[in-house]
């Protein structure tokens, strides 16, 4: 008989399987490794001209399209994806790994960058307009 207390026993070990680092590393290098190939490295590809467009802003024509600049939209994307466990990670990293870590944290970097891309589009498609204000992100392409 299927007791309260074995389901949760079962979602416990399911969670730590899942969370633990020998199957979310492992994922995660997979993704990334089978979206950059599938983008055929396009992140990588176009890394100076997206740092070109960023920094040459916008014309003024453009002002109606969106709400926010680039840049603004870089910043905030970045301070959702760095966080103080970030910079403490590599500090830690570095403290207990060495150079390796270093390496490997580029690596994954590299790889994640792919990951990122994916996400953003994927949440600039799915965007919708709320009382005249663009909404976007993560939550609206989960739920489409």
């Amino acid at each position: 008989m299927v007791t309260l207390t074995n389901i949760d026993s079962l979602l416990v070990y399911l969670s730590n399987l899942i969370w633990s680092e020998f199957f979310l590393i492992p994922a995660l290098a997979i993704s990334g490794f089978y979206l950059t190939i599938g983008l055929r490295a396009f992140p990588l590809r176009y890394l100076f001209e997206s740092i070109r467009i960023l920094l040459k802003g916008r014309s003024v024509k453009s002002e109606t399209i969106g709400e926010i600049p680039p840049i603004q939209a870089l910043t905030t994307a970045l301070s959702a994806t760095i966080g103080t466990g970030n910079i403490v990670g590599v500090a830690a990293a570095i403290q207990l790994g060495g150079r390796g870590a270093v390496f490997w944290m580029w690596v994954m970097g590299v790889l994640a960058m792919a990951t990122k891309f994916v996400e953003c589009t994927l949440g600039t498609h799915y965007r919708e307009t709320v009382d005249g204000h663009v909404r976007g992100g993560s939550m609206y392409y989960i739920t489409k």
